[in-house]
């Protein structure tokens, strides 16, 4: 896990995944992302499943966490795709799924 002040980013987790059929099956959060299909929730479970066994070499993928006080919140997804070690590449993607979320403009920095 990576802490900031404000937000964290962990592991994607099985219970993510009602966030992400919310998130990704919103036109108005999908609008700039290279979906367009709706997402359904087979295709995200089998997802997530490979993202510990097919995609493990070429995928990491984090869920961003809106910190308040001792509790947090599902507000977002960060990711490295396509990851080629290689030619040392990968494709960034960053997602904020949760609209009304307090944490607007904030940047995650690394802890000291």
């Amino acid at each position: 896990m990576i802490k900031g002040k404000l937000v964290q980013l962990r592991p994607v987790q099985r219970a993510d995944i009602s966030y992400f059929l919310q998130w990704f099956n919103d036109p108005e959060v999908t609008q700039y992302l290279g979906m367009y299909l709706p997402m359904t929730e087979m295709a995200e479970q089998k997802f997530i499943e490979e993202l510990s066994t097919v995609r493990a070499m070429t995928d990491a993928l984090f869920v961003i966490e809106a910190i308040n006080g001792d509790k947090s919140k599902p507000i977002g997804s960060i990711g490295l795709h396509n990851i080629a070690s290689k030619d040392h590449n990968a494709t960034f993607g960053i997602s904020i799924g949760d609209k009304n979320t307090g944490v607007k403009g904030t940047v995650l920095k690394p802890p000291n």
